[in-house]
């Protein structure tokens, strides 16, 4: 029996309702990821490709995967395909000129871009879907002024290969 108490008013259930029979077991439905990828990425202060740190808090699932590889500053997609990409981390600059940004890449293509204006930090987070062919390489870039003291921190990629 269970009371429950609302408004000023106690209910009081107490009834069982009945299990009938089990039916079939119907099909399992789509499973819309086929396989991902997370990547840490060491923090960067030089104009260039940020390279991905060779360490254990980077992960491809399923672990017999070949989708993904990774390359020493980026990683290629094996296969063609819908991806989606998340890519977060801190982007800062101390200077006075605060003109630095991060580029996410697929190809020649520009994905994702954050650009770090008039604040002095930025926690960012994006994600975007996009159809990627087979053979591209996944870069992140990062660029600044000459005299800016700007840096890219704590940068993670998660990508996921999707079923559809």
């Amino acid at each position: 029996m269970k009371i429950i108490e609302a408004d000023n008013y106690d209910y009081v259930l107490n009834f069982v309702i009945p299990a009938g029979a089990t039916g079939p077991t119907g099909p399992t439905g789509p499973n819309s990821l086929v396989a991902l990828i997370s990547t840490y990425y060491n923090s960067v202060t030089a104009t260039g490709m940020m390279t991905i740190s060779p360490n254990s808090e980077n992960l491809i699932l399923p672990t017999n995967s070949n989708i993904f590889i990774i390359d020493n500053n980026g990683i290629i997609l094996n296969e063609g395909g819908y991806y989606e990409f998340t890519f977060y981390g801190l982007l800062k600059d101390n200077s006075t000129t605060d003109k630095a940004s991060l580029t996410l890449k697929v190809g020649n293509d520009n994905l994702i871009m954050i650009q770090l204006d008039s604040d002095h930090e930025i926690y960012f987070s994006r994600t975007i879907v996009s159809q990627c062919d087979s053979s591209q390489k996944v870069t992140i870039m990062f660029q600044k002024q000459d005299n800016a003291t700007a840096s890219a921190e704590q940068v993670y990629l998660l990508i996921q290969k999707l079923y559809f």
